[in-house]
């Protein structure tokens, strides 16, 4: 919730959830996706990306909120990959399609979602604090 409202504030768009629990569902779909079918993390500490995936695709497909969407997918996955010190370096406009095409059905499977965070995957910079 706390990323939508914060997409909100910074982007245009109305604010709302359209279904009582959808955020809350979709949370928990994505971290079920990660618990219930593991063989699908290929590697030791894969589970992270794969977690990301399902975030990104979940809420990308949900229409949770009455806007901004989209927004909250790719924050959401930004946040967990974040904690790993990992960031998706791509340019906003690519970044956007992405979602939109998870959105819009053209990626329909979560190893493809996976397959991009990972092509797109670079560690998280940190500034230094100013003096």
């Amino acid at each position: 919730m706390a990323l939508h409202e914060r997409g909100i504030r910074e982007h245009p768009g109305l604010p709302g959830v359209r279904e009582l629990g959808c955020p809350e569902g979709t949370l928990g779909a994505a971290w079920n996706g990660m618990v219930f079918f593991p063989g699908q993390a290929e590697r030791e500490g894969d589970d992270l990306l794969l977690f990301a995936a399902y975030i990104l695709f979940y809420f990308a497909k949900k229409q949770c909120f009455v806007d901004g969407n989209k927004r909250v997918a790719w924050a959401a996955m930004c946040e967990v990959l974040a904690h790993e010190k990992l960031d998706v370096d791509v340019p906003p406009d690519v970044a956007e399609q992405f979602v939109k095409d998870i959105a819009n059905n053209q990626v329909t499977r979560i190893e493809q979602v996976r397959t991009w965070i990972v092509k797109h995957l670079c560690g998280l910079v940190r500034l230094p604090p100013a003096h």
